[in-house]
């Protein structure tokens, strides 16, 4: 699972997506070819895109669009502009005049500094400026008030300035692999969010304003050194998805079982030594990962999660498993290796759906008559 589908993970999509038919097609894809007409650059001309609504999209290497720049810049009707590689370092000042510009997507372009000159684009909905060495942005990032999508994982982020919470129409947000270690204070102020992504960064508490954001529907804090959450994780109403994998958590606060919408929790690579019988509240989870921590014992309340697919128990110390584990009728994989079982319920051979199941690493000397 990996957010709602309303949200828009990739600038691809933007960039090229078209959309069905509808009356006039013709007509649109006529006036980007119209517009076409004014590039004077064969080379660039051959690889504009014109989607069925009359969009254009142009999506280059960084080396591409080196040679190819001056062109770029007169082309002021392009709707999307996609650089991947090369070493642009800055872009020129001519990027203002792309006044129509609603998707930019910059990765790898070894940039340093947020391009200033891009606060300019005031009709731009996504922003990617993933893989490159940015340490900050300016001031006056609010500047893009219609922005909806940033993402900007693997940079050098060490933090974000008030001033971003006042761009009131973002929806997605995902900040991955940098090196923040909070958030603003008035971040509650992003109340339409639904795509949080803060994996791979340098916090150790969350603060709470992250938790009024109660639009949410998927949360990622992985990769973190986190040791518990705030209570007000039990308002997040509409979440979805949760990921808490790889921090220091030795057990899972109990407000994470009564988020009455998650389908998908991600506690693994922790340090948890048993799991609430709380968990069996959200009955509508999909995917339980709890691989690599250090349970004995699983709570027979799993069982009562029936709408479960995946349940990853790998990597702990499990010396046996709860014996009604066959209610599971939906579960389609199952990882218990490297574990300390010694014998195998019956049981699990009779899970109906079950495809996939890692045993090895285990003390097993026998399996059940069924398998």
């Amino acid at each position: 699972m990996h957010g709602d589908n309303s949200v828009i993970s990739s600038a691809n999509d933007l960039l090229i997506r078209g959309g069905a038919e509808t009356p006039g097609e013709e007509n649109n894809e006529a006036r980007g070819r119209s517009e076409l007409a004014r590039v004077t650059n064969p080379h660039l001309e051959r690889m504009v895109d014109t989607d069925p609504f009359g969009k254009l999209s142009l999506s280059l290497r960084g080396d591409d669009f080196v040679n190819v720049t001056d062109y770029v810049y007169d082309y002021d009707k392009l709707n999307g502009l996609m650089i991947v590689g090369g070493d642009i370092d800055q872009l020129p000042l001519g990027i203002s005049k792309l006044s129509n510009l609603e998707t930019l997507s910059l990765q790898w372009c070894n940039l340093a500094t947020f391009p200033r000159e891009m606060l300019y684009l005031r009709e731009l909905r996504y922003l990617d400026l993933s893989g490159n060495n940015i340490t900050r942005w300016p001031k006056t990032i609010s500047q893009l008030a219609k922005l909806q999508h940033l993402i900007f994982t693997d940079n050098m982020l060490t933090e974000i300035p008030e001033k971003f919470c006042d761009m009131l129409s973002i929806r997605e947000i995902i900040l991955s692999q940098n090196r923040l270690t909070t958030v603003p204070s008035n971040f509650s102020k992003l109340k339409y969010v639904t795509v949080l992504e803060l994996a791979n960064n340098c916090f150790e508490w969350i603060p709470k304003s992250v938790f009024a954001l109660d639009q949410l529907v998927k949360l990622d804090l992985g990769g973190n050194k986190l040791t518990s959450l705030p209570a007000d994780l039990e308002y997040l109403f509409n979440l979805r998805e949760l990921y808490l994998d790889r921090n220091n958590f030795r057990y899972l606060p109990v407000q994470v079982f009564w988020l009455p919408e998650l389908e998908e929790l991600n506690a693994s690579g922790n340090c948890l030594r048993e799991l609430s019988p709380e968990v069996g509240k959200l009955i509508n989870l999909q995917i339980l990962n709890l691989n690599f921590n250090r349970l004995t014992r699983l709570p027979v309340e799993v069982c009562s999660l029936v709408d479960l697919r995946f349940l990853g128990l790998s990597g702990n110390r499990l010396t046996a498993l709860p014996n009604r584990l066959s209610y599971l009728h939906k579960l389609e994989e199952l990882y218990v290796a490297e574990n300390e079982l010694t014998e195998l319920a019956d049981d699990v051979c009779m899970i109906p759906e079950l495809c996939v199941l890692e045993l090895h690493g285990n003390r097993l000397k026998t399996l059940p008559v069924n398998g």
